[in-house]
């Protein structure tokens, strides 16, 4: 959700690696660009090769960097080492409210129309109860052919 998010403010990194946290750097237009090893932003130690270490964690990452075994919490240096061209980016907590507000009406509106409920546990993560029918099913036209 966060980094998916994130992705609609900054859609020119669509198709790569990126993480959701603090250690973010900006080029000179204020876009948020990959940070390499060696220059870690709120560096608070020094490798044994002499490159500054981020101890700032990662909230989260998109599947792309998944696959290359970067994992939400992990410290910013550690995903750096896994995948040296990872694109951290800030946090977008009006973007956050303004999805999880879009995806709480959709949720609520088919719990209206199928006398359910909903509980919104977080912004990102919710539960729907609803009640279908088969004659609801076939009138949504969401029914399956018997075989």
């Amino acid at each position: 959700f966060f980094a998916a998010v994130a992705l609609r403010r900054y859609p020119e990194y669509r198709n790569k690696p990126i993480g959701i946290g603090h250690g973010w750097k900006t080029d000179s237009h204020g876009r948020p660009i990959p940070v390499r090893e060696g220059h870690a932003p709120e560096a608070s130690g020094t490798s044994k090769e002499g490159r500054k270490k981020s101890y700032s964690e990662l909230s989260t990452c998109n599947y792309k960097a998944r696959e290359y075994g970067v994992k939400k919490g992990m410290f910013l240096h550690q995903a750096k080492l896994l995948c040296p061209d990872i694109v951290i980016l800030p946090y977008d907590y009006e973007g956050y409210e303004e999805v999880s507000s879009l995806v709480a009406d959709i949720l609520h509106d088919q719990a209206e129309k199928f006398d359910g409920a909903v509980e919104q546990v977080s912004c990102d993560e919710a539960y729907i109860e609803i009640y279908l029918s088969k004659e609801d099913a076939k009138s949504e036209g969401h029914h399956r052919q018997e075989t």
